[in-house]
């Protein structure tokens, strides 16, 4: 029998995309709206796809997390958030409390922090994980088969094999090949002179950061002399990289229990919170779509269709 599904959901990423691919859009009373809206449908088309019993979001929180402190220039290169955007956050917080779906933030956190910590909780060994993100830090968590990541925009599953195809090293590397050639997108420095051909390659002979210094400070000739004085030169960058790279879900102290795993969606207040900000189109997908299919657990308060005109959105 095959495990049953628990939606691991990257919430920050599904909003950036929400709002940058939708158009903008206002409630009568001047509140934006487009990502709220977006984000809903998203949610709601990957829950369809994947069809999960039980569906937890890790959320990033406003303040600075521990990586700022280790590294000042730690996304550093990344443009301010939106005006339009930042108060569609609460806005987005506020529907998923009310309609029952559990989030999690953390201060000091960022939400790759939280996934990792849901992936590797005991109390959740028995069920398959989906990370829905296309973030590929996350991809050092898929060390075992109940570990799998979803790119909700191309529909397709990633596992262990996948990640070696696509970087050349096992998932449980992806901190250690990220720490040498860098992440532009994260702002982290990585090794001089290091690609990703040659970190696969030094890799896939000696493992892991720590072993690589280990193996040139026991003077281990394995990897040319040439690369082994980047390497050095480069030391404390590297070093510092997989500290930021790692993430460090072992060391959370997250009581997640049954509280977490949401199983039945109050769609009432769901329909509620859609007609406080006028989400009218997805008031309708709700009623008429979502909730006349079987993946959706309901909640026993049941909705009548609106005679909202229908969009396009899904």
């Amino acid at each position: 029998m095959q495990n049953e599904k628990l939606a691991v959901i990257d919430a920050s990423a599904f909003i950036f995309r929400a709002f940058y691919s939708t158009p903008p859009m206002q409630t009568s009373f001047g509140r934006p709206i487009n990502a709220v809206y977006g984000f809903f449908g998203m949610i709601f088309n990957t829950l369809r796809q994947t069809r999960p019993k039980y569906i937890i979001f890790a959320m990033d929180t406003k303040g600075k997390t521990f990586r700022d402190e280790l590294y000042n220039q730690y996304k550093a290169n990344r443009i301010a958030c939106p005006p339009d955007l930042i108060p569609q956050f609460e806005i987005i917080t506020e529907g998923l409390c009310a309609s029952n779906l559990a989030n999690i933030a953390i201060e000091g956190l960022e939400a790759d922090d939280i996934i990792a910590s849901i992936c590797k909780n005991a109390n959740f060994a028995g069920l398959t994980k989906l990370i829905c993100s296309k973030d590929k830090d996350l991809m050092q968590l898929i060390t075992n088969p109940n570990v799998l990541q979803y790119d909700f925009k191309t529909n397709q599953y990633i596992d262990a094999k996948a990640v070696v195809e696509k970087f050349g090293v096992e998932p449980k590397y992806i901190a250690d090949y990220l720490a040498l050639v860098g992440d532009s997108s994260d702002n982290i420095p990585g090794a001089k002179n290091i690609g990703p051909k040659k970190a696969c390659e030094i890799i896939n002979k000696l493992g892991s950061i720590e072993n690589i210094y280990r193996s040139i400070e026991n003077n281990e000739q394995i990897i040319d002399a040439k690369i082994i004085a980047l390497l050095q030169e480069s030391k404390s960058n590297v070093l510092l990289s997989k500290q930021l790279t790692t993430l460090t879900g072992d060391d959370i102290n997250l009581q997640l229990q049954n509280q977490y795993l949401t199983e039945t969606i109050n769609t009432a207040a769901l329909e509620a919170f859609f007609a406080k900000y006028e989400l009218k189109s997805l008031r309708t997908k709700l009623a008429e779509k979502w909730l006349t299919e079987s993946w959706i657990n309901k909640s026993p308060a049941t909705l009548q269709p609106s005679q909202t005109t229908q969009d396009s959105l899904f």
